[in-house]
């Protein structure tokens, strides 16, 4: 399968997953917060959910939203193996991170999917708590995340491995796979 870089959303978002829109000073929903500059290399990324009034929209994306599943999946694995595929940038992406959001094929989930999505996310912020980080930001540009936090990133992978139908020692060949299956479909 040829994996080429995707510069342009064409249909990849589903259901009712917005895309990331142009800066605003505030949203009336909470917001997800995407960092504008990415490092290609990590295993998970720091996506965060904040108050549109802590928004720098210098540095970050932010996606108003009320759905934690879309925290949860953009807290997966799966999202940075998908930006890593999609990037012509090997350490950092800047502004294309918005891009790679639209672009990727999220699922469409059942209720029973969106709740366990949904837990596994609170059980990521509850494992956030307790590290003492400046920023988090600092937290996860680490070589190694905290073995509880990690465990709670990895929890979450499970879910979103079963709800793409992919087995869980599935390696990243075969979920990039998987995903520019699901991307190929979408944009159809």
């Amino acid at each position: 399968m040829d994996f080429t870089v995707i510069k342009n959303r064409s249909k990849p978002l589903s259901g009712d997953i917005p895309p990331i829109l142009s800066p605003k000073n505030s949203w009336d929903l909470i917001s997800v917060v995407i960092p504008k500059r990415l490092r290609t290399q990590n295993h998970y990324f720091a996506i965060e959910v904040l108050p549109p009034e802590q928004i720098d929209g210098s540095e970050f994306h932010s996606l108003p939203t009320d759905s934690l599943a879309v925290v949860g999946i953009l807290s997966s694995s799966l999202f940075p193996i998908w930006v890593r595929a999609i990037s012509d940038r090997s350490i950092t992406i800047g502004e294309e991170s918005a891009n790679a959001y639209n672009n990727f094929p999220f699922p469409d989930l059942t209720k029973a999917q969106n709740k366990a999505l949904e837990d596994k996310v609170g059980n990521i912020f509850q494992a956030r708590s307790v590290c003492s980080y400046n920023k988090l930001s600092d937290l996860y540009n680490q070589d190694q995340l905290p073995e509880h936090l990690l465990m709670a990133h990895e929890d979450l992978d499970e879910v979103l491995l079963e709800i793409f139908g992919l087995p869980q020692e599935a390696s990243n060949e075969e979920i990039l796979e998987a995903l520019m299956s699901r991307y190929a479909g979408l944009i159809k």
